[in-house]
């Protein structure tokens, strides 16, 4: 509520940074938090779920940001939606009562098996590298199609599409991983095949078909990010009470692909080639699928609960 007020960058930026702990926490803690209602199989599709509300979230942000008549307005939303969802969380959220007890130890106590763990290390670049990759496409989608000379309108709805490809393939692909037993395998494949698919799809001349293509990847790709996302509630080196950290860290590293990939590293590159910045996620997509291949398996962990 203090960002509809603000009059200067550096207020503006205070309130900003105080949302962003909020969302930081609620991302670094999610693994933790599912993990106590849902294990083994039955995190695929829990994970995915949670990853899928977000992309919803987002849909629905920006196909009504014209709505509103001012940036004012629009804070004011905001912090609207964020209040009611404060009451809902206080009024519904539950500790799982068969979940081990937990008690309200130091954060720092736990650290040191954080950062000492390699595979959550690895867990949290291949999140580094795929939602870069994610971002970067999200935001050069529908301005490039509008480069090629497509219709603005055409292009917007093709932009809602594919997030709606993505938003199903969210929930789908990591219910039927984590189901058949191979998180990891789907996770390298969903990767390597949706990155490849979409780039194929967004080079060619646009048509019926190629969108379609281009759709097709963007399905597949959701399959890998809630995979990842689950890693730190699965890594046996990691404590059960230093899940939350752990997904701190990789939440850190997620947060800080989505901001250098696509600005700083793939669009500097490439510039407005928009055929190489989809050249530039699809690289992203196989270095997480690289990366993914010297992760454990997990696939037998906690299967207690289907």
């Amino acid at each position: 509520f203090w960002r509809i007020s603000t009059q200067t960058y550096i207020t503006t930026f205070i309130a900003q940074f105080l949302i962003g702990l909020a969302m930081a926490a609620l991302s670094s803690n999610a693994p933790k938090l599912i993990a106590q209602w849902f294990n083994g199989k039955a995190m695929g599709f829990a994970m995915g779920l949670y990853v899928a509300c977000a992309t919803i979230g987002s849909m629905v942000a920006m196909a009504t940001s014209n709505l509103f008549s001012g940036i004012r307005q629009a804070y004011l939303m905001a912090a609207i939606i964020i209040c009611v969802s404060a009451i809902i969380w206080i009024l519904l959220v539950r500790n799982n009562p068969a979940a081990p007890k937990q008690t309200a130890d130091n954060t720092l106590k736990y650290m040191k098996n954080v950062i000492g763990s390699k595979n959550l290390w690895l867990a949290s670049f291949a999140a580094f590298f795929n939602m870069g990759a994610l971002l970067t496409a999200g935001n050069f989608a529908v301005v490039g199609f509008i480069s090629k000379g497509i219709d603005p309108v055409v292009a917007g709805l093709m932009g809602s599409i594919t997030a709606a490809c993505s938003l199903v393939g969210n929930i789908i692909l990591p219910t039927v991983l984590a189901k058949t037993g191979h998180r990891k395998v789907g996770c390298i494949v969903t990767a390597i095949a949706g990155g490849i698919i979409s780039a194929i799809g967004y080079c060619m001349p646009f048509s019926v078909g190629s969108m379609v293509i281009f759709c097709l990847g963007y399905f597949i790709t959701a399959g890998c990010l809630p995979v990842i996302k689950s890693y730190p509630a699965l890594i046996k080196d990691i404590d059960p009470k230093a899940v939350g950290s752990a997904g701190g860290l990789q939440s850190t590293l997620q947060n800080l692909g989505a901001f250098l990939l696509p600005s700083y590293i793939i669009a500097a590159i490439c510039g407005s080639n928009y055929n190489a910045i989809f050249i530039g996620v699809c690289i992203s997509f196989i270095i997480t699928a690289i990366i993914a291949c010297f992760l454990p398996s997990c696939d037998n962990e906690n299967d207690k609960t289907d």
